[in-house]
């Protein structure tokens, strides 16, 4: 039997279709072997180059059907926690709006029960406090005069006390009128006060409700983030040692490949930007680059 007999093609460096790598190695090794120990340098030669070839191209192919995957894998991560990024803002959106949509209904009631309270109020005021004025001594005593004048007949000298009684009353009224209405204003006074602080104490009971909401939301974001970078940067270490485990294996055979590899997954990394051009994945991308960059951060109002 020839050293050529049974041999593997020598014109067929590639990778036998539906064969598997590691038998069609073994077949080449066991070939070079041969040749080897018969001698038949010149054949063993080819041997080894075809063995070289082989271990490139499959090296070549795993590496390469390893970066398409890694990278599949960290688009999908993006995909997911930009996905996540939109989910929570527009959760903390909506739970904003409903909040001061709450804070607003609040306030109006509020308002609207204290115009009824001042109302209420005023109406007490009107029935408690009389209308009537209560006559001084003088006035008293000219209707006295006036009462005995007119048992006496003297009508004359009561018409004049008459006229003196009523512009006293008109003058006595003016003054009570002022009074009363003084007093009437000074409750008021009192009570819009007291409105006005327990609105104010609404108001910021509502204010710190929304800060405390604002300040809750900011922290979950940066955990979130935060959370988010922790992932890639586990899947960049996984995925390193995938690729440093891949060179051990096949050596420098692999490496020229890399080169055009990465054009690949730079193009990738292109097409999955361009897929963030939504306004949800541009925040998610700015906040992921603000999390990287702290001085880039707004500063909390």
């Amino acid at each position: 039997m020839s050293n050529n007999e049974g041999s593997p093609d020598k014109n067929n460096g590639d990778f036998p279709e539906g064969g598997r790598y590691e038998d069609y190695l073994a077949m080449l090794e066991d070939h070079r072997k041969n040749c080897e120990r018969d001698g038949n340098f010149v054949e063993a030669n080819i041997a080894k180059q075809r063995i070289e070839d082989l271990k490139i191209q499959e090296g070549q192919r795993q590496l390469e059907n390893l970066m398409l995957k890694q990278q599949q894998d960290r688009l999908q991560m993006e995909e997911e926690h930009a996905k996540e990024y939109e989910n929570f803002q527009s959760e903390w959106d909506q739970r904003m709006q409903q909040k001061e949509q709450e804070h607003n209904i609040a306030l109006q009631q509020l308002e609207e029960n204290q115009q009824k309270e001042l109302e209420m109020n005023r109406a007490n005021l009107e029935q408690k406090i009389s209308q009537v004025f209560k006559a001084s001594s003088e006035l008293l005593n000219l209707r006295k005069i006036q009462d005995q004048l007119a048992r006496q007949k003297e009508y004359a000298e009561a018409h004049k006390v008459q006229a003196k009684i009523l512009e006293l009353e008109r003058i006595e009224q003016d003054k009570y009128n002022g009074a009363r209405n003084k007093k009437i204003v000074a409750a008021e006074t009192t009570l819009i006060q007291k409105q006005q602080i327990q609105m104010n104490a609404l108001r910021k009971k509502c204010e710190g409700q929304m800060a405390e909401d604002r300040k809750l939301r900011e922290q979950q974001q940066e955990k979130m983030l935060q959370r988010y970078m922790n992932i890639k940067k586990e899947l960049e270490n996984a995925q390193n040692l995938e690729r440093i485990k891949l060179e051990k294996l096949f050596g420098k055979q692999i490496l020229a490949s890399q080169t055009s590899l990465s054009y690949g997954q730079n193009k990738d990394n292109l097409q999955y930007s361009a897929r963030l051009g939504s306004p949800g994945r541009k925040n998610w991308a700015s906040a992921s680059a603000n999390l990287n960059n702290p001085a880039s951060k707004p500063s909390n109002q």
